[in-house]
């Protein structure tokens, strides 16, 4: 069983993935290449947790870090980053 915050932050997730599905099939259209739709919601959903892991955006405000278990090291440091800035240069959101 999950404490407070794990499931605050599922539930958030769940809100995430609820929008950016609703989001784009509001604006699918029948004959739109099945490709780019998933290439966009994936990316969508994933530039949101970024976003959300920044502590930004409609559904976080808590800013959070990734950090190796084995090294220690958050993957927002050494340069300092923030993830929704740098993700759209390794996602597609079309073919």
């Amino acid at each position: 069983m999950e404490n407070a915050y794990q499931k605050d932050f599922f539930e958030k997730l769940s809100a995430i993935q609820e929008a950016t599905v609703q989001i784009a099939l509001s604006q699918y259209k029948p004959g739109d290449d099945m490709e780019d739709l998933l290439y966009e919601v994936t990316y969508d959903v994933l530039a949101e947790l970024m976003t959300c892991i920044d502590g930004y955006g409609n559904f976080c405000t808590d800013k959070m870090d990734i950090v190796n278990m084995r090294t220690g090291k958050g993957l927002k440091q050494e340069p300092f980053i923030e993830l929704h800035d740098v993700i759209a240069d390794y996602l597609k959101w079309k073919k």
